[in-house]
């Protein structure tokens, strides 16, 4: 039995730098380096935050993307109708229900992703909440309030999937982009062979 060995030259970071060539392939062999692992995970908690702030609770985020129909972000969870209004009712329409709630008028609440759906996106959720008013006396104009309070939380949801997978696709563009990968080559101290493999 032989054993060959042959020889390799080692390009440093500098020398990629100086090749336009070898560059190339280094920046294609490496393209997923910075988003081969849950580099959404900081995202996520971020948005977990946010939404935490704007009166929704107990949260789980879900993504697919990001070049294929059907991708998109959605998140389910818990919504807090008494900080809600406080938060986002910003004209004031809701305003005279936040004394009621709580004591008055009750609540059951679930944004919870529909299982018929095959894929994760802004329209792939659904919320429901069922109100339970403590009085005798029917409130036909309550109840309509409520109804529409429902119609404008389930659309504030939907507009903030859309934001969180904006906000995602970004994040994904950015780790991607040329200047990310090689600053994270460079970071790391690595050498590449002619083919731009790493050493």
């Amino acid at each position: 039995m032989r054993t060959i060995t042959t020889e390799s030259k080692a390009y440093s970071f500098e020398d990629v730098m100086n090749d336009p060539e070898l560059k190339d392939k280094v920046l294609e062999k490496h393209r997923d380096i910075n988003t081969n692992y849950d580099w959404w995970d900081c995202t996520y908690d971020m948005w977990k935050d946010d939404l935490h702030e704007l009166g929704f609770y107990e949260t789980d985020i879900s993504f697919s993307g990001f070049c294929s129909q059907g991708d998109g972000a959605s998140f389910t969870g818990r919504v807090d109708v008494y900080n809600w209004i406080k938060k986002n009712d910003i004209n004031g329409t809701y305003r005279r229900l936040l004394p009621f709630i709580g004591k008055v008028i009750d609540y059951s609440d679930s944004l919870r992703r529909d299982r018929w759906h095959d894929y994760v996106h802004e329209k792939t959720t659904s919320l429901d909440i069922n109100w339970y008013i403590d009085t005798n006396k029917d409130h036909p104009l309550v109840h309509a309030l409520l109804d529409k309070l429902e119609e404008d939380i389930y659309a504030h949801h939907f507009q903030l999937n859309k934001e969180i997978y904006r906000s995602l696709e970004k994040e994904y563009d950015e780790l991607r982009s040329d200047e990310y990968i090689l600053e994270s080559l460079k970071s790391n101290g690595y050498e590449f062979d002619e083919e731009g493999n790493i050493f």
